[in-house]
């Protein structure tokens, strides 16, 4: 199962693959991982446009302690608090100030798809705007570059065209 982060906005789709070998770890034994979507979905030029590939085997699978035993948040209202979060600029523009993504080459949709994906991270997780650097790299500009570095490693891994640029998505702060 795949679970791919956006185009544009954040949105989640979740694909399922067959079944095929895994190794030691429970992943899939060989590379490219989107060799089990369906091939309209292969094109690098969509893969591209994606802001992020979490592969199933990293989320948790449900079991009877996944689920509130007495209230929680009710999957409307939430919903509506993301849809508000998603008009929040501020968090895009200190983001697009702040982050810089490093190397000779940097590629503009990986600094843009980390961009995006860190401001959506800052949003959730620092809903008052603040944090301190540390807390902002940590929680935000880290997960999103590794986010994003799903979907580099298969545009890496299949096309040429991509490998005029650094392998390893590296940011810092600015």
């Amino acid at each position: 199962m795949y679970f791919l982060a956006g185009m544009g906005s954040v949105k989640l789709i979740r694909l399922y693959y067959r079944v095929r070998p895994l190794d030691s770890l429970q992943r899939p034994a060989k590379d490219p991982l989107i060799a089990e979507l369906p091939k309209f979905l292969q094109e690098t030029a969509f893969l591209d446009r994606l802001r992020g590939l979490v592969p199933g085997w990293q989320i948790r699978k449900l079991s009877g302690q996944s689920f509130a035993a007495a209230s929680g948040l009710k999957a409307d209202y939430f919903g509506d608090v993301l849809i508000a979060l998603r008009h929040e600029l501020d968090a895009d523009a200190m983001c697009a100030r702040r982050i810089e993504l490093l190397g000779e080459r940097p590629y503009k949709r990986n600094e843009d798809s980390i961009r995006a994906l860190a401001s959506g991270f800052f949003k959730l997780l620092f809903p008052h705007g603040e944090a301190s650097d540390e807390e902002f790299y940590r929680f935000c500009v880290k997960p999103a570059a590794r986010l994003r570095q799903g979907v580099w490693d298969q545009l890496y891994t299949l096309d040429a065209e991509y490998r005029q640029f650094e392998r390893e998505l590296k940011c810092r702060l600015v």
